[in-house]
């Protein structure tokens, strides 16, 4: 999904440069659910790698966007091994 997710009122635009290496954006998750999300990609036999979303992936003003910056929500990114 190299457009963007909506969260919300916020959309989320992943990371084109790791588009570009052939990684996947799959979602934003945190907490329980990404160390599981995780785990299941790599039994699944894909590479895994999570990131801190940074504020510019954001639009401009959106105030939905600092919670979940806040809440060190991370975007998980696949490619096979």
């Amino acid at each position: 999904m190299s457009d963007g997710e909506q969260l919300g009122a916020a959309t989320f635009r992943p990371d084109s440069s790791l588009l570009q290496e052939g990684w996947e954006y799959r979602f934003v998750a945190s907490g329980q659910r990404l160390r599981e999300t995780q785990d299941l990609y790599a039994e699944l036999g894909f590479e895994v790698r999570s990131e801190t979303i940074p504020p510019e992936a954001f639009p401009e003003g959106c105030e939905e966007c600092q919670l979940i910056l806040m809440l060190n929500f991370k975007a998980i990114y696949t490619r096979r091994l």
